[in-house]
């Protein structure tokens, strides 16, 4: 009877020394819906980031959807402004209060639009892929660094490796990187392969080339890419890029100002990764195994008292039976006061 690979099924929250590497990612997830929306000019306090949240995480009820309680929470409840929260206790308790104060019907919609509507909507969609990918201790990010580049970075987790099945390119974007096993860099489409283990990394350069109007301004047309990867079921990440311009200047004094506005923006962030790191240092996981059967098993049993479900579901299988023989797991966690 031929085992299939404990090292490769078991999940990397089950094993103490990654942790600290956990923490890291759940980080890197947090700055989509945060600082990387800033750079589209759209405020955490905005009624389209505001009705985003209300439609992803309550029900029309005014109740919260417990279903959506699972890891990322906190970054998601740290980026609403604390009228809508009030004074609380967890996170849980935290949207609770936001999903019965905050009516979207009732918020002002002067300021919305649709590409920032679709730009926040999508930003979620990106958050909650960079999450699941998370549970599997997988680093899979991007930072948009101007209207014209964005990058990836791509890392497996411990005894986890990750394969990229190629990326889709909607828009006029290319994407180069240098592999593991290349000298030099090349360009990644959808027939590129790459596997990811121990200390590999790979790090991916996105161009988005655009169009000159009349007056000199540079237009950039909406762009989406989508990297695929062999994690199941959520392993795709998918990042939108909205149209943009950019307007032509060579005035030194607003390049200055422009100068001056980023430093203030890179200091803050560091200020909220410090206090994010210390957050993060009170999160502990447990895995609840339902007993060992043939397929198809039961679900997992629920997380124990004073932890909540992260949402994933680890399998351990061996040959044996009809379908198989192994066990389901449900991955828990808490944060500790």
């Amino acid at each position: 009877m031929k085992k299939v690979a404990l090292s490769f099924l078991l999940p990397a929250f089950a094993l103490t020394p990654i942790v600290g590497q956990t923490e890291t990612i759940y980080d890197a997830c947090k700055t989509i819906i945060t600082d990387g929306l800033r750079e589209y000019s759209i405020q955490t306090s905005s009624s389209e980031y505001l009705n985003s949240v209300h439609d992803n995480y309550c029900e029309a009820s005014g109740s919260a959807k417990s279903s959506k309680f699972g890891l990322g929470l906190d970054a998601v409840v740290d980026a609403i402004p604390i009228k809508f929260t009030g004074s609380y206790g967890s996170s849980q308790e935290a949207m609770k209060n936001f999903c019965k104060n905050y009516d979207s019907s009732t918020v002002a919609l002067s300021d919305q639009s649709a590409v920032k509507v679709t730009t926040v909507s999508r930003a979620y969609q990106s958050f909650d892929q960079c999450m699941a990918l998370a549970a599997q201790n997988v680093v899979l990010r991007h930072q948009v660094v101007s209207a014209q580049s964005f990058n990836f970075q791509v890392a497996p987790g411990f005894n986890r490796p990750v394969t990229i099945n190629g990326i889709q390119v909607e828009g006029a974007v290319q994407c180069y990187g240098q592999t593991p096993k290349s000298a030099t860099a090349v360009k990644f489409d959808k027939n590129t392969k790459v596997t990811l283990a121990n200390n590999d990394t790979v790090s991916l350069g996105c161009t988005r080339t655009g169009t000159k109007d009349a007056k000199g301004n540079t237009i950039y047309d909406t762009a989406t890419v989508t990297l695929f990867t062999n994690i199941v079921p959520n392993g795709n990440y998918s990042v939108y890029i909205p149209k943009q311009t950019t307007v032509a200047t060579d005035d030194a004094a607003d390049i200055a100002t422009r100068l001056a506005i980023l430093e203030s923006s890179l200091t803050t962030t560091s200020s909220n990764v410090s206090r994010t790191n210390s957050r993060l240092d009170k999160f502990r996981f447990n895995i609840q195994y339902t007993d060992r059967a043939p397929f198809p098993l039961p679900s997992p049993p629920g997380c124990p008292a004073g932890f909540l479900d992260t949402g994933g579901i680890t399998v351990y299988s061996v040959e044996g039976s009809s379908h198989g023989v192994g066990q389901y797991g449900r991955l828990c966690y808490t944060v500790d006061q």
